[in-house]
């Protein structure tokens, strides 16, 4: 068991640049090949110059049937991401290229997002200030994941929120939990979940002084943990909510400071 564990794992690459990993999708067998045909082949679909090939690793994992380029180059990353197909042995395979998350980074995606919201609209509200953990965010494939978008969050940071705000002031936080989520190229990814959902915000929306601003955060947590409450913030003054089945009960709070602060 512990030799096909290693033999599955990623081969060792220079730190930083660029990671692409290439997986054949029409029957080629990366085993099949020596390693000159697979550099020469994929630099010839890639259509990188000669002058920086010499700057390229490539890789292949048999276990994995995939291979592998590590290059310190930008425009040569994106010429090997965008490869659909590589010629090799006189026959021409099709290929999925996909770009790997950085070092010192994870994945992770956000569910249920509409398909109506384009990307500069998902990443201006995730990519900010309050969520400095975020590095960018993207759609995943169509048809892997239906409103599904990927996030990439520094894996150093020990924050297991992510705050999502709208233009009507409602403020949401998504709580992460660390799992295998087996969509495309996401493995050991955060799977981030609705906590809160828009019939229980309705409920609390109508306690709420009208014309005032309204911001809404959810820690989530068991039923009855201090984690499991709601803080809505109406003008300058945030109220407490305790869930009970599917209500919330308001409760006297003087945390306006410390959720201000999230």
């Amino acid at each position: 068991m512990n030799r096909i564990e290693k033999a599955s794992r990623v081969p060792k690459l220079p730190v930083g640049g660029y990671k692409i990993v290439i997986r054949p999708r029409g029957g080629l067998r990366v085993a099949a090949l020596g390693p000159t045909d697979i550099t020469r082949d994929i630099h010839e679909a890639a259509a990188t110059p000669p002058e920086v090939r010499n700057l390229d690793v490539i890789c292949p994992n048999k276990t994995q049937n995939i291979m592998i380029v590590s290059t310190p180059d930008p425009d040569s990353a994106d010429q090997c991401r965008n490869i659909k197909k590589i010629l090799t042995r006189c026959k021409e395979y099709e290929e999925a290229a996909y770009e790997t998350a950085p070092d010192d980074t994870v994945k992770g995606i956000i569910k249920r997002i509409s398909l109506e919201e384009i990307p500069g609209s998902i990443r201006a509200a995730l990519v900010t200030e309050r969520n400095h953990s975020i590095i960018t965010t993207e759609r995943l494939v169509e048809g892997t994941l239906p409103g599904a978008v990927k996030i990439l969050p520094r894996s150093s940071e020990g924050s297991q929120k992510v705050v999502v705000g709208s233009q009507s002031g409602v403020v949401h936080a998504f709580g992460a939990s660390r799992g295998r989520i087996e969509v495309s190229q996401l493995l050991f990814s955060w799977e981030v979940l609705f906590i809160i959902r828009i019939v229980q915000l309705q409920t609390v929306f109508k306690t709420l002084p009208a014309g005032k601003g309204v911001g809404c955060v959810q820690l989530g947590g068991p039923v009855g943990s201090i984690q499991d409450k709601i803080f809505v913030a109406a003008g300058n003054e945030i109220t407490g909510y305790t869930r009970k089945g599917k209500q919330f009960l308001k409760f006297d709070t003087n945390l306006t400071d410390n959720i201000r602060c999230m």
